[in-house]
């Protein structure tokens, strides 16, 4: 019975203060004058547009550089491929059969 009473106050006291916080979120702060813009100039816009120039020119050099590296990336494993599929290949025709399937070839039974 105590723990019902509790966990009932405990919830209505859980409502009151919700309901506040709802309430509070409702108003918003369209009221403060902190929320408001200012206008920029125009020496700040073009200060923007040279630093998003420069960001995009950043952007571009990295990219090219990325291409780039994955290209001889690529280039450098292509030629580790080739490499081992010679070295393979040399094995192969080297190698000799056991000899119970050379010794039959031979007898032809």
């Amino acid at each position: 019975m105590k723990r019902k009473r509790w966990i009932r106050g405990l919830v209505a006291v859980l409502l009151v203060l919700m309901s506040g916080v709802v309430m509070a979120q409702a108003e918003g702060p369209g009221d403060s004058p902190a929320s408001k813009k200012k206008p920029k100039t125009q020496q700040e816009r073009a200060a923007q547009k040279d630093k998003q120039k420069k960001l995009n020119e950043a952007k571009k050099i990295d990219k090219m550089l990325h291409k780039r590296a994955k290209k001889i990336q690529s280039k450098e494993t292509r030629k580790m491929m080739k490499k081992s599929k010679r070295k393979s290949k040399r094995i192969v025709e080297k190698r000799r059969d056991p000899f119970y399937i050379r010794w039959f070839r031979n007898r032809r039974h």
